[in-house]
């Protein structure tokens, strides 16, 4: 996992950051970045969806919601 520095934009073309790592982590998981908003190290250019990021992929895994399970 990266330790370094890394900025977000959003679908309407907002960009947030630098964060490191761990802030990303978190603000996935709070939903305030989105699997398709696109993710960047701080130090270059280089927009990627956030789910396509190795750094963050397990974070968008399809959850199973407790009706859900109820249904299974």
């Amino acid at each position: 996992m990266s330790n370094g520095n890394w900025k977000f934009k959003t679908q309407d073309g907002s960009i947030y950051g630098p964060s490191d790592t761990a802030t990303m982590r978190k603000w996935i998981q709070e939903d305030r970045v989105l699997a398709n908003d696109y993710i960047s190290p701080e130090s270059v250019e280089n927009w990627q969806p956030a789910k396509s990021l190795a750094e963050f992929a397990d974070l968008f895994v399809a959850k199973v919601t407790p009706a859900e399970k109820q249904c299974q």
